[in-house]
């Protein structure tokens, strides 16, 4: 869900860029306010931090369209160690707003990775905003300016600060090409070169192997297969779906929430024990407060509610099935 993806303020987000770029201005909706406004370019406050008081949901994310007949582009780039499904490492949003002399007269270049929160590179809008910008100068000095939106030090979470700022120039460079090539701004002094803005296809990957090597060793060039290779691709080998059940084998079921907030005053699952095959049922009264935390990086996530639930689906126990 949009809403969701906004709310965690992740910095190398794919959509937030392109919200502060368009200017959302997303609705928030609280017990005490009622429905309020939120400038998405205000949203991040900082690292994992939103303006989003605690007692808020977001409530509408209308994306604001251009009056017909407005010059105006906007565009995302995403940099990620992998074309396709992964984790980005550098976004963008931008988008840029002509009038009939082709002078920027709105502009917003987000980007995400370069700070630990979603940011607009100030400098940047500053040096196109106002001038004419199928201009060659004019790029340079946007391009220059850069440096200052984006000085990151070598201790930044992630590494990778030096490559990180070539994207992000690079992307600059190539929306300023994709603007003037939509607008038609090419001139027969200054034409846009449509190799920079052609999107690269590759086609499937492919392999072959030749199993006889003449230079082949004892260990050294020495092909051997995965041991497992020839049962999964033969369909021998066995998963956990395939495999039989044992004596006294059990299996576990969740028991969820069906309230989305609520106080948790009593768990009665002796009815459940009743149930032929059911086995047992386990909760927060089996486990101690430290024992019932869990998290891939800081501890904070209960396996099962004590007291309250926060969240529908939330686990409240497990039931053990014969």
């Amino acid at each position: 869900m949009p809403a969701g993806n906004i709310v965690t303020a992740s910095p190398i987000s794919d959509l937030n860029p392109v919200l502060i770029a368009s200017g959302t201005v997303l609705t928030a909706q609280s017990k005490t306010r009622g429905e309020f406004p939120l400038l998405m370019k205000e949203f991040f406050v900082v690292y994992r931090t939103t303006a989003l008081p605690a007692d808020s949901i977001i409530a509408k994310l209308p994306i604001p369209l251009p009056a017909e007949g407005t010059r105006e582009v906007i565009k995302s780039c995403e940099q990620a160690k992998r074309k396709d499904d992964d984790i980005a490492i550098v976004t963008a949003g931008f988008r840029v707003v002509l009038d009939e002399s082709s002078v920027v007269t709105d502009i917003s270049l987000a980007y995400g990775g370069m700070a630990p929160k979603t940011v607009e590179a100030k400098n940047s809008m500053e040096a196109l905003l106002g001038k004419k910008l199928f201009d060659n100068t004019v790029l340079e000095d946007a391009v220059a300016a850069m440096e200052k939106d984006s000085p990151l030090g070598f201790t930044v979470p992630g590494g990778m600060p030096t490559y990180r700022k070539t994207p992000a120039s690079s992307f600059l460079f190539r929306f300023w090409h994709e603007v003037a090539a939509e607008l038609e701004l090419g001139t027969q002094e200054q034409q846009v070169d449509h190799e920079i803005i052609e999107e690269i296809h590759r086609g499937i990957s492919y392999g072959s192997r030749d199993n006889d090597n003449p230079y082949e060793q004892r260990v050294v060039g020495k092909q051997i297969p995965h041991l497992s290779g020839l049962k999964q691709a033969t369909g021998e080998a066995e998963y956990i779906d395939d495999m039989p059940n044992i004596e006294g084998q059990l299996f576990g079921g969740l028991v969820l929430s069906k309230k989305a907030h609520a106080k948790l005053v009593k768990v009665d699952f002796a009815p459940a024990l009743q149930v032929p095959g059911v086995a047992g049922f386990v909760d927060i009264n089996d486990l101690d407060d430290e024992r019932n935390l869990w998290g891939s990086v800081k501890k904070d996530e209960p396996f099962f509610a004590k007291d309250f639930v926060h969240s529908h689906g939330q686990p409240i126990g497990r039931g053990t099935i014969g």
